[in-house]
């Protein structure tokens, strides 16, 4: 709604379709300024895609959706970075995990060995060999 100053008191201008109007006096609405040429649709630049009668599509509809693109642009784009970091930190986990899988398995196959090792010097009877218990009792990382 515009104001009109035809008379002493401000009187609001129900028949405008801006919505901006209510931001304007009836003389303001047409004085070719940057506002104007954006947001008024009393000037009459077509927006094709928009059908609307500014250069933004009324309200600044086709700018507000032109800013929308460019945040959906931006957040796929750091949607794609953070994909590849969440990759490179699982590959780093699975690395770790696999080393320290492998690890462990040395470690038990070494006591392993102490053991039988131990049992062999201490006994007099016929213990199995250290190689032959290996053979048998050997951990494997795949099988962890």
């Amino acid at each position: 709604m515009a104001y009109n100053y035809n008379s002493n008191l401000l009187t609001p201008n129900f028949q405008s379709s801006n919505p901006m109007a209510m931001f304007q006096t009836t003389d303001e609405a047409n004085d070719g300024s940057l506002f104007n040429t954006l947001f008024n649709s009393s000037n009459n630049n077509t927006d094709k895609v928009a059908g609307e009668t500014s250069l933004l599509g009324g309200a600044g509809g086709t700018a507000l959706g032109l800013a929308k693109t460019g945040v959906s642009i931006w957040n796929a784009y750091n949607a794609s970075k953070m994909l590849s970091l969440a990759e490179g930190q699982m590959d780093f986990q699975k690395n770790a995990y696999n080393q320290n899988t492998a690890l462990q398995a040395q470690s038990i196959n070494t006591q392993l060995e102490d053991r039988q090792n131990a049992r062999n010097k201490d006994s007099t009877n016929n213990a199995i060999s250290t190689e032959d218990f290996m053979k048998l009792h050997r951990v494997n990382t795949s099988t962890l």
